[in-house]
């Protein structure tokens, strides 16, 4: 809720933007996506911060936010699978 009092997502969850230190994020978010019931979840690379959300849909999209030709990120959504296929340095 935001300070009014209103829904600031209207899926009505919760996210957060959070980082382990000395650990690898991508062994973070995989353990997240193999052991939680997420809503989404945004992996922007292995020494970067996750976002994670929880919500009532538990859609657990996972999504890649990739550098393009441009140089600015592009979203990729991915399966679970393939996710916890990656290898450490996506």
């Amino acid at each position: 809720m935001n300070t009014r009092g209103n829904l600031i997502c209207e899926r009505k969850g919760a996210a957060c933007d959070f980082i382990v230190p000395d650990e690898n994020m991508l062994e973070v978010a995989q353990w997240i996506v193999q052991n939680t019931p997420f809503d989404r979840l945004y992996f922007y690379g292995n020494d970067k911060p996750l976002h994670v959300s929880y919500g009532d849909e538990h859609s657990r999209a996972i999504v890649l936010m990739l550098p393009g030709k441009s140089g600015r990120l592009v979203p990729k959504v991915v399966t679970a699978e393939r996710f916890c296929d990656q290898r450490k340095n996506v």
